[in-house]
């Protein structure tokens, strides 16, 4: 909890040479708006970032593991989050009350998904689940919109449908996740996605929420 309640902090560039985030490190600094995790960072812990309600976009890096309990809690300005493609859970509480985001890709190292993860994530419109197994669940998206849409690679329709927790979305369509890849563009508050040739891009705070565009 080193820099605990520090609403002063705008700004936190986390070295190389760290390898963990402790347990509220920066919980409630609810002046900081922009957050750098070193690429040695193999867990974020408990209430890391809970309550950080100005921080807007958060990139976890390929080596990170673990996203611990309420990790990003109530970060209400939080738009675009980009998960490591190594990470294998996401913590219970770890997006809950994240009302700006309205994106999100689980990459298929993730096996663990805990209860409530993304509780009271009112923006959510669009979530891309890229492991054909669906990860174990409870009540993960539980009060999100009733028409965000669940994206399963091909064939796995039935897996999450038969899979507690997943099996509560009612709109579930499969696309080809071979070639899908995340960007952001933060500035204009776009994600881009590429699915084969075809560039689709989703406004994360419009209500209109995306534009294909095939090449």
């Amino acid at each position: 909890m080193a820099f605990r309640d520090c609403t002063g902090l705008t700004s936190v560039t986390i070295p190389n040479s760290v390898t963990e985030i402790e347990w509220g490190a920066f919980s409630d600094c609810t002046g900081l708006t922009s957050v750098t995790i070193g690429n040695s960072v193999t867990e974020i812990g408990r209430e890391a970032f809970y309550n950080c309600t100005r921080l807007t976009s958060v990139t976890i890096p390929n080596n990170v593991t673990s996203i611990g309990y309420s990790a990003f809690e109530g970060c209400t300005a939080l738009t675009s989050v980009i998960i490591g493609n190594s990470v294998t859970s996401i913590g219970r509480s770890a997006f809950s009350r994240c009302t700006g985001l309205a994106s999100i890709t689980i990459p298929n190292s993730v096996t663990e998904i805990g209860y409530y993860a993304f509780y009271e994530c009112t923006e959510l419109k669009e979530i891309y689940a890229t492991n054909p197994v669906p990860p174990s669940c409870n009540t993960l998206f539980f009060r999100i919109p009733t028409n965000c849409i669940l994206y399963v690679p091909i064939g796995s329709y039935s897996a999450y449908w038969f899979t507690s927790g997943w099996g509560n979305f009612k709109n579930i369509v499969e696309m080809d996740m071979s070639s899908i890849s995340v960007d952001n563009i933060t500035a204009n508050n776009f994600n881009t996605y590429m699915h084969g040739n075809t560039l689709i891009i989703t406004s994360v705070r419009s209500k209109r929420q995306s534009l294909v565009l095939d090449s």
